[in-house]
């Protein structure tokens, strides 16, 4: 299949999102975890009580338990001190009548028993109890079902579980839970200017001036050591930084990450390390060579595959999602590091969550007033990394709306900018500038590493 940037259309980030849910299905199966190993997975089943809690009637505080309405019959009256009941206890005590009893928090409540005054509100003497005014029925009492209802649907299929969702699940008796395995994800990148930081980084090894065969190193040879590493740095290469970011992104999300290492600019290499991913995993992430250059044959290769290609969207337009030979789900992304980063959030974490059983949710997007001047094309979204307005006194800024300003370098190459950004500034489709004051959508890089 030949492909040529004019002849094909931009998808806009919807329509991407719709082919998505519309394409894909869960690939995921299902298996039995207890709750300790259960954080950050997705449920695989709906979780409806099978039992009230708490499941009695409870004191919420250390306190005198009595009955409201005989007690409001003489509220200046002292009552008998009766007894106490303890958290733990198994059997709920009898309340006698004109009598109140000592609580504490967490017992359950003593029959007839209905209200709770404070132990320091209350005077105690010679075991009798006097109570102050001002209570109501059912003060500091806890009801069964309080917190959950018999029947009542907590929780259902695709949900993330969440320390306190993992805590209901305790609460109710549970001890292990249906979820979905761990997607296997392959990541390879592409690209001949590509190293590996672990590898040495020039073909000699050694960094001594051999010629002289005095074990000095020779200046030039200084000026380029590595700072960081103490080796040789290659002119014209760069280190791959996709891969590892990936890696880190795709174990945040309750992924196995594949690393399928490096390939180079070669369309056979290509497809033979592609198929090696077919073999062992769920879906692939293929970084660079995505567009219509010589050496872009990631677009080429995958042909009439392509369930979309190009995105309306800067930066990150050279991006596609298909399926390597009709089976393999396959995210194409840029090469360049940020337009990867922004990809990966806002297509490959949508199809991941899709493999994966996840329920699909819409990105956050808080409304906030532009700190920033900035001129654009009409017909495609483009995304602009910033940070929230601080208040070097207060930390973060009162105002309302949020004021957000443009972070680092624009480049779809400059890593750093994403980095140190609090998320993303999104300008629509039509606006061609941004000027200082103007309604901007803030979308939160903290959001595409939380639960659902």
């Amino acid at each position: 299949m030949q492909l040529s940037a004019s002849s094909v259309e931009l998808v806009s980030l919807e329509e991407a999102l719709a082919r998505i849910e519309a394409q894909w299905a869960c690939r995921a199966q299902v298996e039995t975890r207890h709750l300790d190993f259960a954080d950050g997975a997705t449920l695989a089943e709906t979780i409806i009580a099978q039992r009230h809690v708490p499941g009695f009637d409870n004191a919420a505080v250390d306190g005198f338990a009595f009955n409201f309405d005989e007690w409001q019959q003489n509220p200046t009256q002292s009552l008998s001190l009766a007894g106490t009941s303890r958290a733990g206890d198994t059997t709920p005590p009898t309340l006698p009548n004109q009598s109140c009893m000592r609580v504490l928090t967490g017992a359950p409540l003593p029959e007839r028993a209905d209200t709770v005054q404070m132990f320091e509100d209350a005077q105690c003497h010679d075991h009798r109890v006097t109570l102050a005014s001002g209570l109501k029925k059912g003060d500091n009492c806890r009801q069964k079902d309080d917190d959950i209802s018999k029947g009542e649907t907590l929780l259902t299929q695709g949900e993330q579980l969440t320390p306190p969702r993992i805590g209901m699940l305790a609460s109710l008796g549970l001890e292990h839970v249906q979820v979905r395995k761990k997607l296997r994800v392959g990541i390879l990148s592409t690209g001949a200017e590509l190293i590996e930081p672990t590898k040495p980084t020039e073909p000699t090894a050694t960094l001594h001036n051999q010629e002289a065969g005095d074990g000095v190193s020779s200046s030039s040879e200084t000026e380029r050591r590595s700072s960081a590493t103490g080796r040789r740095r290659i002119p014209h290469r760069i280190y791959d930084s996709n891969r590892p970011q990936l890696r880190a992104a795709l174990a945040r999300l309750g992924c196995t990450p594949i690393d399928f290492g490096l390939v180079p600019d070669s369309p056979t290499a290509l497809e033979h390390r592609i198929d090696a991913m077919a073999e062992h995993c769920d879906a692939a992430i293929v970084s660079a060579g995505m567009s219509t250059g010589e050496a872009d044959h990631v677009a080429k290769i995958m042909g009439k595959d392509w369930v979309m290609w190009r995105l309306a969207i800067k930066p990150g337009r050279p991006v596609g999602l298909g399926n390597w030979r009709g089976r393999l789900p396959l995210l194409g992304l840029p090469g360049n590091p940020v337009a990867a980063n922004l990809c990966f959030l806002l297509i490959g974490i949508p199809l991941l969550h899709r493999l994966g059983g996840v329920r699909p949710k819409p990105f956050l997007r808080v409304p906030a007033q532009s700190g920033f001047n900035q001129k654009k094309k009409p017909g495609r979204l483009e995304y602009v990394r910033v940070r929230l307005k601080r208040n070097d006194a207060l930390g973060w800024t009162q105002k309302e709306p949020l004021v957000v300003e443009r972070y680092g370098k624009s480049g779809a190459g400059v890593l750093s900018s994403v980095a140190g950004a609090d998320g993303l500034a999104a300008l629509g489709a039509e606006r061609t500038s941004i000027s200082v004051g103007d309604p901007v959508d803030y979308i939160p890089f903290s959001q595409f590493w939380s639960g659902h």
